[in-house]
Parts: C-alpha cells; structure tokens; sequence
C-alpha cells in the first residue's frame, strides 16, 4: 500500500530532526520511543537495514558519541564532512546565499511558509527543507512539496547523502542517511518527479 501524505509528513519531520538539530537525549529518547521506527513506511526493500542501524546505535552510542559526530558531519568547527546547504554544491564557489538560496526565499513567500530560526542562517539547509516538507505534506499541499523537491533539493540532495554516507562515524547518521535516500527516490518515482537539472560545483 503506498503510503498517505500524513506518513511521508511524520517521515519529514523525524529526518528534519535528525538533520537539523544536534542530538540530546530527549530528542534521542523521542526516536527510540518504542514503535517509532517500527512504523516506518515500507517504501524500500532495503530499509529494514537502514533502520536495524540506527536502532543499533542508540543502543550502543552516547549522546556524546552522536553529538560528536553530527559537528563533525554538519557544523564544525573548521570545514565539514557533510556541507548540508545547497548553495555550497550549486554555487560556482560554493558559497553560502547562492542564487538557489534566493530561489528557495522567493518560493517560501509564495507559499507563504513559515521558518521560525534560532538565528539568521541559509534556509537551504537540508533539515529545514526537509521541514518544510513536513508542513506542506501535512496541509495536504501536495503539488508545492513536489516543487520544493524538484526544485530545491533533488539537483543537489544526494551529494551530501553521499558524503554523510561515507564520513559518517555512527550507524546513526549513516541509517538514517539511508532511509532519507530511500525516500527521496521512492518519491522521485511515484510522484514522477523531473528534477531540476543544475550544474553542481561540489
């Protein structure tokens, strides 16, 4: 059965957490609440791996150890394994703000989403977009999620689940990069998503 937009949104929210927020132990409590991963929707035949990982290593690694390792992915200090804003792959010089950072602004306003930010930052962040998944899915704004895919996230999206997938040092952050691989394609084809197609720098 393919799954309802309320389970693509849940899925968005889990991943914009998992990709936008640095782990601590009620946020990991939340995701290794009994049933929580077990209710996935099935979109892929490899995902039961995917989420065996990352069950695994809530068991086996700290806070400390998952919060070591999301800086080292996406934050710093110094350079990053995982760059998670668009801009830095679609821009020329991999700058931050790019042109596709003012084209994901210009699409929010239409939309009118609404970001509330801890502080100023690109919003092409991987989890913010992956956020905003979350809220067009579930008011049931179908066509505009599938814009804000092709768009703003698939030109450039498997670059840094490539990167996460290869630096990432927690089965937590390597299985979860899976699952959201899983559903970006699973989308791709159901939705019959032609992506938008960007020369990539990155």
């Amino acid at each position: 059965m393919t799954p309802s937009n309320e389970e693509y949104a849940a899925v968005c929210g889990i991943l914009h957490n998992v990709f936008y927020r640095k782990p601590d132990p009620l946020q990991l409590a939340e995701v290794a609440h009994p049933g929580l991963l077990e209710s996935w929707p099935k979109i892929d035949p490899q995902q039961a791996e995917a989420l065996q990982q990352v069950i695994v290593s809530l068991q086996q690694d700290t806070p400390d150890t998952l919060r070591r390792d999301f800086y080292a992915l996406f934050v710093g200090p110094g350079g990053m394994h995982a760059y998670p804003w668009g801009s830095v792959y679609t821009d020329r010089e991999s700058l931050l703000c790019g042109d596709t950072t003012h084209a994901l602004s210009r699409f929010c306003r239409q939309q009118g989403l609404l970001l509330e930010l801890p502080h100023r930052e690109p919003i092409d962040h991987l989890g913010l977009i992956l956020g905003m998944l979350n809220q067009l899915l579930q008011q049931q704004r179908q066509p505009a999620a599938a814009t804000l895919l092709s768009h703003h996230l698939l030109p450039w999206a498997d670059r840094v689940i490539e990167a996460v997938l290869t630096h990432a040092s927690t089965g937590y952050f390597r299985g979860f990069a899976q699952l959201l691989q899983q559903l970006l394609n699973h989308l791709r084809q159901h939705w019959q998503l032609q992506p938008l197609s960007l020369p990539l720098y990155r």
